[in-house]
């Protein structure tokens, strides 16, 4: 599933590229938010993106991209959750990781000519989410927790501001809320800085 969100980025990075798009890098931070397992037992990671834009009008686009987002074990949190905190018993490793391809639109929604612009993004696209297995020891315990994977459809809105600092290039702040369509309902926000250069 991850060789295959890969192909159709850089299919649709293409032929959005062919239509005179910006080519957009951006990185930051990833907030987990749900399920309670997923924002407890998680830290805040690092989230980077990568992806192409195309102006319809002054005041619309569409976007596409590709996003990644690491997230490390709280450790603390996750023994407490299992009644073992305090007694010698550690984890060590394990990771969870998002990736996603996301599509939609941009949509100007304030703009001083040659200082600052204001947006809104509505996205749709396939999330695939991973979990690296981890190590249990101590208190003459030794064991490995299995890692999982699994992929559904997703949704994301969010909200921006870009500034020209070239011709050709733009810095922006842009925070998003992802959540996909899988019984867990998995979300987080996603916040990153990026450069936007007009190709």
């Amino acid at each position: 599933m991850k060789r295959l969100s890969v192909v159709i980025l850089l299919l649709f990075s293409t032929s959005l590229a062919a239509a005179q798009g910006s080519t957009v890098i951006s990185g930051g931070l990833g907030i987990p938010q749900k399920p309670n397992d997923f924002s407890s037992y998680w830290k805040t990671g690092l989230s980077v993106g990568a992806g192409v834009e195309v102006p319809v009008s002054d005041w619309f686009g569409l976007t596409v991209g590709f996003d990644l987002t690491s997230f490390s074990l709280n450790e603390e949190k996750f023994l407490e959750a299992q009644g073992v905190a305090g007694t010698g018993v550690r984890v060590s490793g394990g990771s969870a990781t998002i990736m996603s391809v996301l599509g939609g639109a941009k949509v100007r929604v304030a703009h001083v000519p040659k200082r600052v612009s204001a947006y809104v993004v509505g996205l749709l696209g396939y999330l695939n989410f991973s979990t690296k297995e981890f190590e249990v020891s101590g208190d003459g315990l030794f064991g490995t927790l299995a890692g999982g994977e699994r992929s559904s459809f997703c949704v994301a809105g969010g909200a921006g501001v870009e500034m020209p600092i070239a011709k050709i290039a733009d810095v922006f702040v842009e925070g998003r809320y992802v959540v996909d369509f899988s019984a867990n309902r998995t979300a987080f926000i996603p916040i990153r800085a990026g450069f936007k250069i007009r190709l």
